[in-house]
């Protein structure tokens, strides 16, 4: 009987505490759900794009976030390469590192390290199928670093590359030499064009061989994967064995070869400042290909010296591509991917982004900045002209990407490629830049251009950088499928 009594006394006593704890615990999640959540999120914008996401998040902060117990504080932590080493610092909790943000910008390239970490969430669960339907595929898919169908990097904002020209001074120029515009469609137009600008700039002083530069381009490693493309070949994509591949025949880097280094060291291009809109203000070049997004940055006026400066228009154009080429044009603009942390944080995270990924905001940000949104709603052209300011050089670059993405297929290369898009980016830029010296320094003891350059033309001398450039490539691509790129 006393066993009996024991036994029901435990069990009320267990009921009893069994009911405590459920109600500790549904107390507990509903503070938590109901109590607010400050965000930290780095991006790399700046200027016109930061003063505009500045906006929207301090919007969101204001109306959204307000009322669903969400604070966003975000700060722009340099370009892209300082953002990264910023989070590497500290992941490794290097002394002095900040704190891990909750939501960071970045390119697909840039997240595997912290991905193989187990550090980066998969946003595709938080996401129904009708949600992902309303984005551009293309731009989800970026985001699907293993084709399994998972989301690590959300897409935000996109890009591709413009031709942005000097206005002003080119009308001076073409009437003068009777060159069309047109002739900038192409990238064999584009170098013959460079060659008569030179050369219609050296006529205008007596000193022989001091002809301006006409163009430069931003990211070369862009002009290799999307020309190679243009080409016909993937210069680099992963097989159906998850494997990087390389594919680099001659005849396309030869192509390549033609269109940069060989303009580049006769000075028909250049690449002098830390960007090429710096060389457009400078007066070291007339145009340049860059990413839609830095139209922003385009110069009001070229300085060539304290006493000579003046006004110019920017004028923004598709990006040149081969003559025989097929349509192909890049697609860039860095995501956000989001640290794991509680389901709390998480889904506060894809509040904010479902929100600023909405039409209006993000036509908003796209008009003001140069990007592209990324649903296909608002991507309709009637809605993008309607936020247009004709005469804006920043809309301007909005309309030509608009033009640009009707005309081309956007291209995009998946997998571990950091370290290959810096050979790319880098390695004929450097023998180009070091080539260009020597002809400047042999002109400058009395050859002409032609002599000067004569022996970096030859066939033997493309042979000795292709078969250099393939080493690296190959190496990376090895270093890269083994997991230590």
């Amino acid at each position: 009987m006393k066993r009996k009594k024991a036994l029901g006394t435990a069990l009320v006593f267990l009921t009893t505490l069994q009911l405590a704890m459920c109600c500790y615990y549904n107390v507990k999640q509903v503070r938590e759900e109901k109590e607010p959540v400050n965000l930290s999120l780095w991006t790399y914008y700046s200027g016109a794009q930061l003063e505009r996401f500045n906006e929207l998040v301090q919007e969101f902060n204001d109306g959204y976030g307000s009322g669903h117990g969400i604070v966003v504080e975000a700060s722009s932590e340099g370009d892209i390469e300082t953002l990264t080493e910023k989070l590497r610092a500290s992941v490794e909790k290097r002394a002095g590192a900040p704190a891990l943000p909750d939501i960071f910008s970045c390119y697909t390239d840039n997240v595997y390290a912290l991905d193989d970490l187990g550090l980066i969430e998969d946003l595709a669960p938080y996401f129904t199928e009708q949600e992902r339907e309303e984005y551009v595929p293309g731009y989800l898919d970026e985001g699907d670093l293993y084709n399994d169908g998972s989301l690590k990097v959300f897409p935000v904002a996109k890009a591709t590359e413009l031709l942005m020209l000097n206005r002003t001074d080119w009308e001076r120029f073409s009437e003068a030499c009777d060159v069309e515009l047109s002739e900038l469609s192409t990238l064999e137009g584009l170098t013959r064009t460079a060659r008569i600008y030179y050369e219609w700039t050296d006529s205008l002083t007596e000193t022989a061989g001091d002809g301006r530069a006409f163009f430069g381009r931003d990211a070369l490693a862009n002009y290799m994967l999307v020309g190679a493309k243009q080409l016909g070949v993937d210069l680099v994509n992963v097989g159906t064995d998850g494997k990087l591949q390389l594919n680099f025949p001659r005849r396309v880097a030869r192509e390549l070869w033609d269109n940069y280094y060989i303009p580049y060291i006769r000075g028909y291009f250049c690449a002098n400042g830390r960007f090429r809109s710096d060389d457009v203000k400078s007066g070291d070049a007339l145009c340049y290909v860059g990413s839609s997004s830095s139209a922003s940055f385009f110069p009001t006026e070229v300085i060539r010296s304290s006493s000579e400066k003046y006004p110019i228009e920017m004028l923004a154009m598709e990006a040149p591509r081969f003559r025989d080429g097929e349509a192909y044009a890049v697609q860039q603009g860095a995501g956000m991917a989001v640290l794991k942390g509680s389901e709390r944080r998480i889904e506060a995270c894809v509040e904010f982004l479902r929100w600023f990924t909405k039409e209006e905001n993000n036509i908003r940000f796209s008009v003001g900045s140069g990007y592209l949104p990324v649903k296909r709603a608002a991507n309709d052209m009637e809605e993008i002209r309607s936020a247009i300011k004709n005469g804006d050089k920043v809309s301007d670059s909005v309309r030509s990407s608009i033009d640009t993405v009707r005309h081309c297929a956007l291209y995009s290369v998946k997998g571990r490629v950091h370290r290959i898009r810096g050979i790319l980016q880098d390695n004929m830029q450097t023998v180009a830049d070091r080539d260009r010296r020597v002809v400047l320094q042999r002109q400058q003891r009395g050859q002409n251009l032609r002599e000067a350059a004569a022996d970096f033309e030859s066939e033997r001398y493309f042979g000795i950088w292709y078969a250099g450039i393939m080493a690296e490539l190959t190496e990376a691509v090895q270093a890269a499928n083994e997991g230590w790129e």
